[in-house]
């Protein structure tokens, strides 16, 4: 268990004392929000829901919706009985075949449930049921004209009726199951293996007084009272617990502009984590960002308007100047004398994608964007799903997301698996990348929208196309070498397509599609310089 405001890596401790972190305060932690998460009375996510409106609005919804389902069943007991009138002159005609001794008695059997026929019923049935038995869909081309318009009125008002059914979101939330179970320190970490009751309270290094022994947890009107204890002990000026928690924000901002944090590892600032490479700094920034009221926008402007911040990733060291070589003093650059370079990560680079090919989708809110997990590893968007065309190309944020399923081209592009909190991610380098930013049909068909996006301004001038793809994918113009070698490849890929038999225009198009593909694969789209 990772306690990501703390940036202490507690999962040791629930077996053995770990850095200064006896057994006991795991699990006194653990009692804490055993509450909410109460394995004596356990609920699933979807049991967890909760209505996203006030209860006066939902109680509103419910008695709107509840009027138009009963309007909306009115309306479907008419298209019933038109039906029904059908489906009885079909039996009529159906029965007149049979003799008319037995026709009322083959007609009840008929309409008598399975279960409540009797052996007469049921010899009748297996006798005349094939022939008397009427079908949908012989009902549907049995329908008059005036009975298909009455059921064509009646079904434009059920639609009429159900648009205006009022719905509402709901919330995965969590609050307290029953009263609090009783939580005991496990031996060896092993549940079965029990040993002596741990009250609530907090980490015994981090706390001052009586916090330590939880005697600040107070029981609230509806809840146990204790995860808001948590909180409050997480946030208490002057304590050691939010004097550290104040340091993991600032070194995981620093971590999220810089690269690396102060700190480099960002999930652990205990004994057994990296030490600070500037613990000045660290200490400095956290006092102004806790002396601003913990705001985050005034802490980001600190740090990105310093010269740290603005350096290139690239520095010309001179050979001849005085003083020792950077790269031979600090190779890791760990001292900052150039700004590292980092690779976008896999949402920011779908996401650019679809800037520059001018298909974002920049809707808010609303349901997530279905995916499709085929039986070969690969995922894709579920097309039969999606409400519109246009719904895919919705930012990464709206993506659904499982534990271990992602887009493949996300995946391939170090998207971490959900199944905990990832406090920093281990970029990659592999093939597999480049080949997929070639060849994934998602990066095909953003070249293809982007190469569309530059014909209209372009026009055929394939310097301007050449221009503008630069300018909209890298955000500068091309020079002399990159211009020649991409007019280059756009000559290439025209005679190639041309020779298949595709049409100029069409050869055209694709030949600039060619060019967005190579953009998008190259290291000044993808990283940070």
């Amino acid at each position: 268990m990772c306690w990501d405001s703390l940036g202490l890596t507690l999962r040791c401790a629930r077996c053995h004392k770990h850095e200064p972190i006896p057994q006991d305060d795991y699990y006194r932690l653990l009692a804490l929000i055993t509450p909410a998460f109460n394995i004596q009375d356990w609920k699933d996510p979807k049991a967890r829901a909760v209505p996203a409106v006030s209860p006066a609005r939902k109680a509103e919804i419910d008695a709107h919706n509840e009027s138009i389902t009963k309007r909306v069943a009115k309306l479907q007991e008419q298209v019933k009985a038109v039906k029904q009138a059908c489906r009885s002159r079909l039996m009529d005609a159906n029965l007149a075949q049979l003799p008319e001794q037995i026709r009322e008695e083959t007609k009840a059997a008929v309409e008598t449930p399975i279960k409540s026929r009797n052996e007469i019923q049921r010899y009748l049935v297996e006798k005349f049921g094939a022939k008397v038995a009427i079908k949908a869909e012989e009902v549907q081309k049995s329908l008059t004209e005036e009975e298909q318009a009455k059921i064509g009125r009646l079904t434009g008002k059920i639609a009429a009726e159900n648009r205006q059914i009022q719905t509402h979101g709901w919330i995965q939330a969590v609050y307290d199951v029953g009263p609090p179970p009783a939580t005991h320190l496990l031996n060896r970490g092993e549940f079965k293996n029990p040993g002596h009751e741990v009250s609530p309270g907090f980490v015994s290094v981090l706390s001052v007084g009586h916090d330590a022994d939880g005697k600040i947890i107070r029981a609230l009107s509806n809840s146990s009272g204790r995860r808001t204890a948590l909180a409050r002990w997480l946030t208490k000026p002057g304590v050691p617990a939010s004097g550290l928690v104040a340091r993991v924000v600032v070194n995981r901002v620093w971590q999220h502009l810089m690269g690396v944090g102060i700190v480099a590892t960002s999930d652990n600032l205990g004994n057994s984590g990296a030490r600070p490479t500037h613990p000045e700094l660290l200490e400095w920034l956290t006092a102004e960002f806790v002396s601003n009221g913990w705001r985050f926008k005034p802490l980001i402007k600190q740090i990105m308007l310093s010269t740290i911040y603005r350096q290139a990733s690239r520095r010309s060291v001179d050979e001849k100047s005085a003083g020792p070589n950077p790269r031979d003093v600090d190779p890791e650059n760990h001292f900052l004398w150039q700004a590292r370079l980092r690779r976008l990560e896999s949402e920011a680079i779908r996401d650019t994608m679809l800037v520059v090919s001018g298909r974002f989708n920049a809707t808010m809110g609303g349901t997530p964007v279905s995916l499709n997990f085929r039986r070969d590893g690969v995922v894709r968007f579920d097309e039969q799903k999606l409400p519109t065309p246009f719904t895919k190309w919705r930012r990464n944020l709206y993506l659904f997301q499982r534990r271990a399923y992602h887009l493949t081209m996300l995946s391939v592009f170090d998207q971490p698996v959900i199944v905990g909190s990832t406090c920093r991610r281990t970029p990659s380098a592999v093939v597999l990348q480049s080949l997929s930013m070639m060849n994934d049909p998602l990066a095909l068909e953003l070249a293809e929208h982007f190469a569309e996006r530059l014909e209209r301004p372009a026009g055929a001038s394939r310097e301007k196309q050449i221009k503008m793809a630069f300018r909209n994918a890298l955000s500068r113009q091309p020079d002399a070498s990159e211009t020649a070698w991409s007019m280059k490849l756009l000559n290439q890929q025209m005679k190639r397509y041309q020779s298949t038999g595709v049409p100029p225009h069409k050869a055209e198009r694709k030949a600039v599609m060619h060019l967005c593909r190579v953009l998008f694969n190259s290291s000044e789209f993808l990283y940070l310089k």
